[in-house]
């Protein structure tokens, strides 16, 4: 009996060790006794986040008791963090669950980030450790998910069978096939053709223009392969942090203040490193040029000087919380009347009228693409009377935020 126990406990350790370092999420697994319980980690969860995953953990183990041994179970949290069960039976009894997640099933964007901190009721003091912790655990396409759940079930179903490697003792008489390239291989033309490229890039992208960027960046394909042929993730990875960089650099030169380029770059420097193919790494270079481009476009204060682009760059970062002119003249150390004068001459809009324009333009993308109700939208926004809010966006916009809702949606 001790024996059997013992190959159970064996079997369990073998699972869950071989699948933490197999998918580089955390795995755990809880024993209906308690008596056997691993949790592999790679990273800490934030504190305000342990009761959620407790319920998570509480409710999957319950859920797979009532299963076949043959399924396992995907489940979302309304954090959008995506877990695998799988249940482990023997002769029959249930021994108890191999769960593993958190993993992400898409890129966290802005949107996204600032749904979850709506839906979850995410503390302000709060917001940064989540969206730290976003940027750290593992994103995973739903096809890969599945073959991990087919994997675990088949371990857990059967035997897990010790292997063992065998090596070569005459590596010495392989021939390592050696790489050379000559000046002549890569000539200087296509390095030339390669800047003039990167400089197109950057200079659409400091401007905001998405669409010619994305055209320029079609016209390129650089083979990373002659570099280090047997490791071309690795110089992809290596092109792709340069690229981010470079985007960087055309940004900030946009007239975009650094702290959203820190935010950007560090989560697409994390998003490079996590890549797993060059494919993954050609489709980031994609979503980094549009999401560069739109950085730019919603808060670059490129055209205005002083006083006027110091109280931009505070309303851009602070268009949520109240706002008013005499509490930004404070801020920035001038009189009111002083910057009512030069902010209209430079941008032809008073700043209530700016705050409002901010404002609504946030409106309108929450309205796009979360199920929040209006006067959720218009206290997210920073507008503490819903009704005042819907009589700013109608000067603005021309109709209703319900009516503009509605026209999205059925373009849809």
């Amino acid at each position: 009996m001790e024996e059997k126990r013992e190959g159970i406990q064996k079997k369990i350790y073998d699972i869950c060790f071989f699948m933490y370092h197999f998918s580089k999420i955390d795995v755990q697994f809880i024993h209906r006794e308690e008596v056997l319980s691993i949790q592999l980690y790679y990273e800490a969860i934030p504190a305000f986040m342990k009761q959620s995953r407790k319920q998570t953990e509480t409710y999957m183990y319950e859920f797979l008791e009532s299963q076949a041994p043959n399924c396992y179970f995907y489940y979302t949290d309304t954090f959008q963090l995506n877990y695998i069960g799988v249940g482990l039976w023997d002769r029959g009894i249930y021994q108890g669950a191999f769960l593993m997640g958190p993993f992400l099933a898409v890129v966290p964007n802005d949107i996204f980030m600032q749904d979850m901190v709506h839906v979850n009721h995410i503390l302000h003091q709060d917001k940064e450790e989540m969206l730290h912790y976003y940027n750290m655990i593992s994103t995973i396409d739903p096809n890969l998910s599945k073959k991990m759940g087919n994997l675990v079930v088949n371990l857990a179903m059967s035997q897990f069978q010790e292997v063992e490697a065998i090596y070569s003792k005459e590596r010495s008489k392989i021939k390592e096939e050696v790489h050379y390239v000559s000046e002549n291989t890569h000539s200087y033309s296509e390095v030339e053709a390669r800047f003039e490229i990167e400089r197109k890039i950057m200079e659409h992208v400091s401007k905001g223009r998405e669409k010619e960027a994305l055209e320029v960046l079609g016209t390129f394909f650089f083979d990373a392969s002659y570099r280090m042929p047997k490791n071309v993730l690795r110089v992809s990875k290596n092109l792709a942090f340069t690229f981010n960089t470079m985007l960087r650099i055309a940004i900030r030169e946009g007239g975009v203040h650094p702290v959203y380029l820190h935010r950007i770059s560090d989560k697409f420097a994390i998003l490079i490193e996590k890549a797993t193919s060059t494919k993954e790494l050609e489709q980031l270079q994609v979503l980094m040029i549009k999401e560069y481009c739109k950085v730019v476009r919603e808060v670059s204060t490129e055209g205005y000087h002083g006083i006027v682009k110091q109280a931009i760059e505070y309303i851009n970062l602070n268009f949520s919380k109240e706002l008013s002119l005499p509490f930004i003249a404070d801020i920035i150390n001038v009189s009111p009347s002083h910057l009512s004068k030069k902010f209209k001459k430079e941008t032809g809009f008073t700043v209530t009228e700016f705050i409002n324009k901010k404002r609504i333009q946030e409106a309108k993308r929450l309205l796009q693409i979360s199920d929040h109700s209006i006067t959720d939208i218009a206290i997210l926004i920073g507008f503490e009377d819903p009704g005042y809010f819907t009589s700013v966006f109608r000067k603005l916009v021309g109709i209703t935020p319900r009516e503009y809702m509605k026209v999205y949606k059925k373009k849809d």
